[in-house]
């Protein structure tokens, strides 16, 4: 008989959005459908998809569909109503696993609701005594031996595959593993054709509908941005699919999960512009429209040109900031005429542009931040910023703003890892700006990008009016 592994799929904290923040997540999604083409816009409008749509649980899939492979029985168990008011309930738990007592359990918690995740190691040790329970993921990497006095039987530190492979092969192994396992990714490196195919059937139900999906076609980033912490998980050098891998994988999302675009979610998409250039065209191939991630500095005219003649419809583009101060001291070295060039790049080939901003990097004071929204706002106007997205900073354990915090500036208040959240108070004080003082032109920022999202009243098309000053 096969042993049963359950990977728990754990919920956000319930935290009501504030008016201000309803009004910027609504403008930003009445404005990415006025861009949707006709017949995605009434699949949208008609199955009533929402901005609040559940992300499906990649990192489940694949762990999942890896121990399938290696003759396990997986199954992923949505843990979202089993939460009333960030409470577990343990009724609910039993029930859910009754279907299928596990022999081992996973978790990736987040930084964010890592306190759920102590409720259900809790929950899961009165329920199935001998059940071993394993984490992994960024902040499991970063806060590794946390895990381990939590409760956590292994916590793997960096890529899962090994574990998986060694838990699923070696019963000696899987009976006295403990503690922190150091996690390589020898087997996709070395038999990358060993990586299984997601088996999207495992998916509950409310995941496979959705506006879009993702592919991998990367893992591993090789930039360094202080606030990122998924290189203590991911690593630096970047590890590339093979192309029928990919194909497949598609083809896969396309049988299963209910979708319109596909989201390559590759760190930074075009680092390697031939491989950039071949996914491209599979996609296109694959006839499925699609968007990305790049940076500012990464592309080119050629490549932004070669991605929109095979498909794509958008690319996101972390700005963060348009203040010199702030960009050089998080390792992002342009200034505000390079990014207005790659706007009017990318809407010259008829591409949607979705950018990120932070409030309260290294840096940041009030004469920043201001002077950050009003330039994308205007740039929103102009019609060369489609959609935006705004984020309070967040110290995430295993980042460079965490680990070498005093460095940056930064003066950490707590360690409630519940309160770190991009959408709340701040949990530090800059040595330029205060805690209250961040948050504050956090509210100003949202309200001013929700005005200028909503003031875009034409059909949504890149091309729009693109004449901006660089002197914004």
């Amino acid at each position: 008989m096969s042993k049963q592994v359950t990977y728990l799929l754990l919920p956000f904290l319930h935290h009501p959005p504030t008016p201000s923040q309803k009004r910027f997540w609504a403008a930003q999604w009445k404005r990415r459908l006025a861009m949707c083409p006709p017949d995605s816009k009434r699949h949208v409008l008609g199955n009533a998809i929402t901005f609040e749509q559940p992300e499906v649980p990649y990192t489940a899939i694949y762990m999942c569909s890896r121990f399938e492979q290696h003759g396990w029985s997986p199954s992923l168990v949505d843990l979202h109503g089993a939460f009333q008011e960030d409470t577990l309930s343990y009724e609910t738990l039993a029930s859910l696993l009754a279907k299928a007592p596990p022999d081992l359990v996973l978790m990736s918690p987040l930084t964010g609701n890592y306190g759920l995740a102590r409720q259900t190691i809790a929950a899961v040790r009165s329920i199935y005594p001998r059940t071993r329970i394993a984490a992994g993921g960024p902040h499991a990497s970063a806060c590794s031996e946390e895990l381990i006095r939590d409760g956590f039987d292994i916590v793997v530190r960096g890529p899962g595959e090994d574990m998986v492979t060694r838990l699923a092969n070696d019963p000696d192994y899987f009976a006295c593993a403990k503690g922190v396992i150091e996690g390589t990714a020898k087997q996709i490196i070395e038999t990358p054709a060993d990586w299984p195919i997601p088996n999207y059937e495992l998916l509950p139900a409310r995941f496979r509908k959705s506006y879009y999906t993702r592919i991998f076609s990367a893992r591993g980033c090789p930039y360094r941005c202080v606030f990122c912490s998924d290189t203590v998980w991911n690593g630096r050098k970047p590890e590339y699919r093979e192309l029928d891998r990919i194909e497949k994988e598609i083809a896969s999302a396309k049988k299963t999960i209910d979708f319109q675009e596909i989201y390559v979610s590759d760190e930074t998409f075009g680092i390697d512009q031939d491989h950039a250039d071949s996914v491209a065209k599979l996609l296109r191939k694959s006839g499925v429209l699609w968007g990305c991630e790049s940076r500012i500095d990464t592309v080119t005219p050629r490549m932004l040109a070669k991605l929109s003649e095979c498909g794509c419809r958008e690319i996101d583009y972390g700005i963060e900031s348009l203040a010199s101060v702030v960009l050089d001291r998080v390792n992002k070295h342009y200034g505000l005429d390079r990014v207005v060039t790659v706007l009017e790049q990318t809407a010259e080939v008829g591409m949607r542009t979705h950018v990120n901003i932070m409030v309260g990097l290294p840096g940041e004071t009030a004469e920043t931040a201001r002077g950050t929204r009003e330039q994308v706002a205007a740039l929103i106007r102009a019609g060369l910023i489609n959609t935006v997205d705004s984020f309070i900073t967040v110290p995430y354990p295993g980042s460079l703003l965490h680990d070498s915090a005093q460095q940056y500036g930064l003066r950490l208040r707590h360690k409630d890892w519940d309160r770190y959240r991009e959408e709340a108070l701040p949990v530090f004080d800059l040595d330029t700006m205060s805690a209250e003082g961040i948050y504050a032109a956090w509210n100003e920022t949202i309200e001013l990008f929700a005005e200028a999202m909503e003031s875009r009243s034409d059909s949504g098309n890149a091309s729009g009016d693109r004449q901006v000053s660089t002197s914004l």
